[in-house]
């Protein structure tokens, strides 16, 4: 099944907010501050968007409290690591496929991947890497390039697991965990936005 967007607006707290929601293959849900200062909200397939709208007017004071603590902690985060002036977007693709690009290779020689794949970088809103058996390339979404670098390679291993298994069932996750073992801690991070290792 494949993940879905839904968003729209609630009011908390007398102001209006934005709220999007990423349906996803999990069982619970998550919440996390985004940039543009609404909530990003990872929620199971089986709930309604009206259902998560509920569920943040239940928790308004603690989704309050997390908005206004992510205020203060706000910043610009490179490669985990929290930086002053915030690079532009051109500079940040540069960083990230130069990153990218030796990930990979190391990885591939690991797992025993060939030929080599191609790497892209591009703004993705609903992934963070997909593996394109057609043109035989990997692309992953810029926004990675805020994340720990071993938060990275969580993603570049689970796309070069794709090569095997091209669908999510168990000889996937055998492979992903093997090759991995921090892969689940990983994903936790990147749900919540949480770049720092």
């Amino acid at each position: 099944m494949k993940e879905r967007l839904e968003e729209g607006r609630i009011v908390l707290g007398g102001r209006e907010i934005r709220v999007e929601v990423r349906f996803k293959r999990i069982k619970r849900v998550y919440f996390r501050p985004a940039r543009d200062g609404g909530i990003a909200v990872s929620a199971p397939y089986a709930m309604r968007f009206s259902d998560v709208l509920s569920l943040i007017k239940k928790s308004e004071r603690s989704i309050l409290s997390l908005l206004e603590r992510s205020k203060k902690e706000d910043g610009c985060y490179l490669f985990g690591k929290k930086v002053e002036a915030e690079p532009g977007e051109a500079e940040r693709k540069r960083l990230l496929l130069a990153y990218l690009r030796e990930a990979v290779a190391s990885y591939e020689g690991k797992i025993g991947v060939f030929p080599p794949y191609a790497v892209k970088v591009r703004k993705m809103k609903t992934r963070l890497g997909s593996n394109s058996r057609r043109s035989h390339a990997l692309t992953f979404a810029l926004s990675l390039s805020s994340y720990d670098p071993h938060i990275i390679d969580s993603v570049v291993v689970h796309e070069l697991c794709h090569h095997f298994y091209f669908d999510h069932g168990r000889g996937f996750h055998i492979l992903l965990k093997s090759e991995f073992p921090d892969y689940e801690r990983c994903r936790k991070k990147l749900i919540k936005g949480d770049f720092v290792w």
